[in-house]
């Protein structure tokens, strides 16, 4: 099946002066994500709120992601569509009831120098702003959720495919999944079954391409001390 959406920004009396869409199939069978002709890049998505507060994200899909990780939080919540602040300040002037603003823009270089900037400018104009940004290894909000469900999914697929619930095999099991799945059999090695670290180890190496990956059972190896500080 086709997983589409258009996310649509509305101004004050209702009317839509924006839209973006994003999906997994344009007809060709590729992911594609794109902005409607004719936008008016002074609006954008957002989630509407009886607020004094509004967190500010770059993408639509991240504004979702944190809107369902955090359990729908009673704040205005803005998603720019870049990293300029156009429909910041269009919301603002909406909102005027907003003096805080909290920033969630994404984990990498431009996201980061975009928070910092616009953190100073939005103080300087009287407002309190805060910055915070999705947890390290993952670019955006929707990255964090992705690898979560990979973990929740794929933890018990082994590498040699006799695993659950997909068979998935070498490769083709996420990383996290794999990480998850070894360190799981490390702490339940040394914790439940009261091995030491080497009687561990023994019995991994044996389970080494069969039910993990080699090399990342040589990584566990390596880091197997600091594990058990």
């Amino acid at each position: 099946p086709y997983h589409n959406v258009i996310f649509v920004g509305y101004d004050k009396a209702g009317k839509a002066r924006f839209a973006s869409m994003r999906g997994t199939n344009d007809g060709k069978g590729k992911i594609f994500k794109c902005d409607v002709a004719g936008n008016d890049k002074r609006y954008a998505f957002h989630v509407e709120n009886d607020s004094d507060t509004v967190l500010v994200f770059e993408a639509a899909i991240d504004l979702m992601s944190y809107f369902e990780m955090y359990r729908r939080p009673q704040v205005h919540m803005l998603a720019l569509g870049m990293t300029a602040d156009n429909p910041l300040q269009q919301y603002l002037g909406d909102n005027p009831k907003i003096r805080n603003i909290g920033f969630r823009l994404d984990n990498d270089e431009a996201g980061r120098n975009a928070s910092y900037k616009l953190a100073e400018k939005y103080i300087r104009l009287g407002y309190r702003t805060d910055i915070s940004f999705p947890p390290d290894g993952c670019k955006d909000y929707n990255d964090f959720i992705r690898i979560s469900m990979d973990i929740a999914h794929y933890h018990h697929e082994n590498w040699d495919g006799s695993g659950y619930p997909e068979g998935l095999k070498g490769e083709e099991i996420p990383l996290a999944a794999q990480i998850v799945h070894i360190m799981s059999r490390f702490c339940a090695l040394t914790g439940r079954e009261k091995q030491n670290r080497e009687e561990a180890l023994a019995v991994m190496r044996q389970e080494a391409g069969k039910i993990f990956g080699p090399d990342i059972f040589e990584i566990c190896c390596r880091i197997s001390r600091q594990l058990l500080d």
